[in-house]
């Protein structure tokens, strides 16, 4: 039902300054990783969030490894 009611739009070259709010019309791959290393942006820990309710700079909270 959408694609039934929606205009395909063509594909233009345009400069990288000029693309500013504009929506890729196909994917961009790299032949390098970046960083060239595996690194995750997350840690993968999650805690409770009421453990932590008394937590202050004078009174810090730990927490231990459950795994």
């Amino acid at each position: 039902m959408v694609w039934e009611n929606t205009c395909v739009l063509g594909k233009e070259k345009i400069d990288l300054i000029s693309s500013l709010g504009r929506t890729i019309a196909e994917n961009i791959l790299s032949n390098f990783d970046i960083p060239p290393f595996e690194r995750s942006a997350m840690d993968e820990f999650a805690i409770i969030a009421e453990d932590t309710n008394s937590a202050s700079e004078e009174n810090p909270v730990f927490f231990r490894n459950s795994w």
